[in-house]
Parts: structure tokens; sequence; C-alpha cells
């Protein structure tokens, strides 16, 4: 058996290692989760067929469980996760855009951010990004995001580890991430993947910086961008990250 050892880098995953990700998740996963996301959207806008705006669709693989319900169209900013997504959800309309300036010059009923949330690690970050969504929501939209940690369900340290196989590649994917920093905004994540076709091993390393708010933090700056919010309990009991969605309407007009 050979192996090979890489150098490592940062945000691999959404570069050179894209090619990772049919491998590592499948849509399959965000089905359950899914269902919070449709019934929070129908509670707030009603029933029916709705145009959403996903930004961050990374993969698309979120955005294939949304799809057969509504008229999505998906942002991202890495032309391969785009690529991934485009294969994916060939009904759904895509643009390569980063979701803190992008600007489509269309309104939606609703604009929805999901895995992507984890990448806003300051304020600006996070006004600038519900900017982004209230440049594209209608009269009465709604904001939904999903912080992947919020402060105070952190522990300080987190791992996990699991295999996956699709299409004669196995990989074995390790996690850490640690709170270098309990001053700042922002979570170190550091990732190992043992990836094995037939005989020859590959270990790649990838860092992630990622951001953590508390629901306090989160509050406000829905309510400096004009949103009003709503806290939303979606905690599973296999599944400490993502315990809340958060869901902004927007209040009065749009400047």
């Amino acid at each position: 058996m050979v192996a090979q050892r890489s150098n490592g880098g940062s945000n691999r995953l959404y570069g050179d290692l894209a090619w990772l990700w049919p491998v590592i998740s499948s849509p399959e996963e965000y089905q359950r989760e899914s269902k919070d996301w449709r019934r929070i959207l129908k509670e707030e806008l009603g029933a029916g067929r709705r145009k959403v705006l996903e930004l961050g669709c990374g993969g698309g693989h979120f955005t294939s469980r949304l799809a057969p319900h509504h008229d999505m169209t998906a942002v991202d900013l890495s032309p391969r996760m785009l690529a991934h997504s485009r294969r994916l959800n060939p009904g759904v309309r895509h643009h390569r855009g980063d979701m803190r300036n992008v600007r489509l010059g269309r309104e939606f009923d609703a604009v929805v951010l999901h895995d992507a949330a984890a990448y806003l690690r300051s304020d600006r970050d996070v006004l600038r990004t519900l900017a982004t969504a209230r440049a594209h929501l209608k009269p009465g939209g709604v904001v939904v995001v999903a912080p992947e940690w919020v402060k105070g369900h952190f522990p300080g340290t987190s791992s996990r580890q699991f295999t996956a196989e699709n299409n004669g590649t196995k990989v074995a994917f390790f996690e850490y991430e640690y709170d270098s920093d309990p001053k700042d905004s922002t979570i170190d994540s550091v990732i190992v993947y043992v990836i094995r076709r037939g005989n020859r091993v590959r270990i790649e390393h990838d860092m992630h910086l990622t951001g953590l708010f508390s629901v306090a933090e989160w509050r406000g700056l829905f309510k400096r961008s004009g949103f009003a919010l709503r806290q939303v309990d979606t905690r599973h009991a296999d599944e400490p990250r993502q315990p809340y969605l958060l869901v902004g309407r927007q209040n009065g007009s749009r400047n």
C-alpha cells in the first residue's frame, strides 16, 4: 500500500478538495432538517411554492431538499461547489457571488442561509450578508439563518469522525474544533482526510475558521439590519450543531 501526505492549507474543501464533497456528504443527510425549514417557510409565508434565494449553497445538497417544493435560486463563491450543485440541481438557477455583496437585481419571498452561515466570522460579515438578504426580499419577506454553533452551546472543543465511500473512493474524515481565543467571535477547525483508492492512500489536511456568536449578538445584528427576529429551537438529540434557526422578518421599508 502506498501512502502520500499533503502539506495542507485553508478552506481546501471549497477549492482543490471540492471533489470530495459527494463522497463525504449525501443529499439524504439533509432530509430531516429540511422539514424544519419547509415548515418555517410555510408558517411565515403561507402554503404554496415560493421564490427562495439560497446564499452559500455549497455543493447543493441542502438546495436539493428545498427545490422540489420551492422555486430556488442558489449563490456560492466556489466555482467547484457550484459545479456540484448544477449537476445535482439542473432546474435551479445558479450564480457565482459572495453572500456579503452579491446583487442579482431580483426579489424573492425568502432568503435562506444554511451551512454557509458558519463562515460569517465578524459583525461586519453578518451585517453585510443581512443587507444582501434585505436587498433581495419582497415586502414582507423573511430571511432564515442557521448558525452552526452559538455561544452557550459550543463546549470549547468538539470532535467528530466518520467514514464514507462513493464510486470506489473511501474517505475517513476527522475534525477537531477548538476556540483558540474565547474573546473573539471565531472557532478554529482542523480536518484530516484519509483518502483511499484501491491500494493508494492519501492524507490531506484542511483548516477552517468559522464564526461564533451568542443569540443576543445575533438578535442585535438582525435588529440593526432591519429585521425582527424569531428564534426557533431545532435541536436534535444526535446533533448538537445548529441548535436554532433564526427567522428575520423585515421591519418597515428597505432603504
